[in-house]
């Protein structure tokens, strides 16, 4: 009986504390408080990158093949080795008996990482970091898409460790082509969910710089049958995210708006970005015209062109 007196009593010197501490000031840590989940989650998907490219894309000679070898690693080594001296490659030498390169829309130039990395590394350690890279970006992307959806941050590192893992990794060691597209499109989908979410212009500017690398990446890494893929899914998200399934509930009329408006913003930026990567191949396999002179189509044709000035066209 004297023990439960005791406890009675001290319920209410129980609450007086509770009510204290719940009126103290709690410390704020701004973002890193806010998406503390979301970093630890994001370094696990990077550790796992970074351990899957120790562990099986090296060595190099042992994990690429197809194009790897005989078409990219000697493009993207010879690109980095003229931008080591702070010389534009518009024309290989080494090729065909002659080739123009910055033209050529698989030579690397233009995408981002091919022209970094190969500067600061050797070809082969340039393709390990190259390809780990490419793997820790579609985590990262894949997460962030799958947290803006609506996914619990378990389900954004499965999301990011599937795609990472059972599509690029694989793709990377010979679809050299793909994989890069794939990776930046998931980007460009990103941004296409910020731009469509953002409520203010600042964010909604950010989200379509961000769009615009993306997309330049998509076309810099594959100009043609890859980028007009990877361009109809963008612009059939757009139109999900805005017309079919909208993020905010309005009227078919605002609905319509906001998707010329976020299409606009994110497709215009990636033509402002991509346009100087678009018009090298036009110039450069574009014969001058010396005497006869030469259609432009003749080279893609087989036929003998008159005259090609690479240091002019291609430079």
């Amino acid at each position: 009986a004297h023990r439960g007196e005791v406890q009675i009593r001290s319920e209410p010197v129980l609450d007086r504390a509770r009510a204290f501490a719940a009126g103290l000031p709690r410390p704020r840590w701004g973002i890193a408080d806010r998406y503390l989940a979301d970093v630890a989650a994001i370094s696990i998907l990077l550790a796992i990158a970074a351990f899957y490219t120790a562990a099986v894309v090296v060595p190099i000679e042992s994990f690429i093949r197809g194009d790897w070898p005989s078409f990219f690693f000697p493009n993207y080594a010879l690109l980095g080795e003229r931008l080591r001296d702070f010389d534009i490659p518009g024309w290989n030498p080494a090729q065909f008996s002659g080739t123009p390169f910055v033209g050529e829309p698989s030579s690397g130039w233009g995408y981002l990482l091919a022209m970094l990395l190969y500067v600061l590394f050797a070809p082969e350690t340039a393709t390990v970091v190259f390809i780990g890279a490419h793997i820790a970006l579609a985590a990262v992307a894949t997460y962030v898409l799958a947290r803006l959806l609506g996914l619990s941050v378990a389900g954004g590192i499965v999301a990011g460790g599937a795609y990472s893992l059972a599509w690029v990794a694989v793709a990377s060691s010979y679809m050299v082509l793909w994989f890069g597209v794939t990776i930046w499109m998931m980007v460009s989908l990103v941004a296409t969910e910020l731009a469509a979410r953002a409520s203010s212009w600042p964010r909604r500017l950010w989200a379509w710089l961000l769009g615009g690398i993306g997309i330049s990446q998509v076309i810099a890494a594959w100009l043609g049958q890859g980028s007009y893929y990877a361009l109809l899914v963008i612009v059939a998200w757009i139109a999900f995210r805005t017309l079919v399934i909208p993020i905010r509930a309005t009227s078919a009329r605002a609905r319509v708006q906001h998707a010329l408006l976020t299409g606009a913003g994110v497709l215009g930026s990636g033509v402002c970005v991509v346009r100087r990567r678009l018009a090298s191949p036009l110039r450069c396999y574009r014969p001058l015209k010396s005497g006869g002179g030469g259609l432009p189509w003749q080279l893609s044709l087989g036929r003998p062109a008159d005259r090609i000035y690479p240091h002019r066209a291609c430079a």
